[in-house]
């Protein structure tokens, strides 16, 4: 979550094979403060934490990434599914045992369980919801 700036209590994660060239917006937009962590819903007006996650990085002092730490904004799965490449989503393990993991993407390259994960080849005859609008109010200074 520190390396891509949410605090979004995960259940999977995704690999694509991306293999042709592709633009992505790079950076480092983590707002690290109490006000930043309000504004993505990390929290409410409060500043109380809206889940495990928030409530983690909350108690850390709203970390940053490392220096050296790129964050990319890509929707890799729909340009996956444009260019007719794969994703892969695979379940996360349980909260306990993500907090202890050294190797997230060893989730994906070698699930622990291959016919729990999903590719969006898997999902193509899913027809897509329609997504909730966004109600919470935002305050742009």
């Amino acid at each position: 979550n520190i390396n891509v700036a949410t605090c979004n209590d995960y259940d999977a994660i995704v690999a694509c094979n991306l293999t042709g060239e592709v633009s992505a917006v790079v950076g480092q937009g983590w707002d690290l403060s109490k006000s930043g962590f309000m504004e993505r819903g990390c929290s409410n007006a409060d500043g109380v934490p809206q889940n495990w996650v928030a409530e983690n990085l909350t108690a850390r002092g709203f970390p940053g990434p490392p220096m050296d730490t790129l964050q990319y904004v890509l929707p890799a799965c729909q340009l996956a599914t444009q260019a007719g490449t794969e994703c892969r989503a695979c379940p996360l393990p349980p909260k306990a045992e993500l907090m202890t993991a050294t190797n997230i993407a060893s989730y994906v390259t070698n699930p622990p369980d291959p016919n729990a994960c999903v590719t969006n080849f898997d999902l193509s005859s899913v027809r897509p919801t329609k997504p909730k609008p966004n109600t919470k109010a935002r305050d742009h200074r």
